[in-house]
């Protein structure tokens, strides 16, 4: 959330009604407001006409979270991604629960996970692929993707010296994925 500029409560986030905690959380954490948006039943996925009132009621939106529940995406996935290049807002993805899933979108099917600014996965142990803890970031602007690497590697300063690796430009947060232990 901080890469994509959410700092403040000012900042809205919309977010799904109907998915895990950590999309909220997330959004608070980095200092911002979660708006819970309706989901359709048929999907469980963000409700276009939810998002269009939403956004009509709340003018401090700068984002939204999108988030497939089991596997199935939102049934008006690429509306709400026209809507968002269209009022010049960000679209996040949180595709956990989507590992090779995909939508129709102007009659090609299109992987979940590669349509927003910016997607995330989780590797957690229930997750459908866990390999314990931690996750991935994807997005197709290496230097948003640079900047969320940034932040989760504890925001230290870019710069030549042994010590300039203890220096740090902000408060970041230590969310690397831990290794793994090799075999024996």
């Amino acid at each position: 959330m901080k890469a994509l500029g959410v700092s403040d409560p000012s900042h809205h986030v919309m977010v799904p009604a109907f998915t895990c905690a950590a999309c909220a959380d997330a959004i608070i954490h980095a200092g911002g407001r979660p708006i819970p948006i309706d989901c359709d039943l048929d999907s469980y996925g963000l409700s276009l006409e939810a998002v269009k009132s939403g956004l009509e009621a709340n003018k401090g939106v700068v984002g939204i979270v999108i988030a497939p529940c089991y596997g199935v995406p939102a049934r008006d996935f690429a509306a709400i991604q026209a809507l968002c290049k269209e009022k010049g807002l960000w679209l996040c993805e949180d595709a956990c629960e989507s590992y090779g899933a995909s939508c129709n979108v102007r009659g090609f099917r299109v992987p979940v996970g590669s349509m927003a600014t910016l997607s995330v996965v989780s590797v957690r142990s229930e997750k459908m692929i866990g390999v314990g803890e931690g996750g991935a970031i994807l997005g197709n602007d290496a230097t948003l993707v640079a900047r969320a690497k940034w932040w989760c590697s504890r925001a230290p300063c870019r710069g030549v010296g042994l010590w300039r690796v203890y220096e740090h430009d902000a408060v970041g947060q230590n969310f690397r994925m831990p290794e793994m232990p090799h075999p024996q």
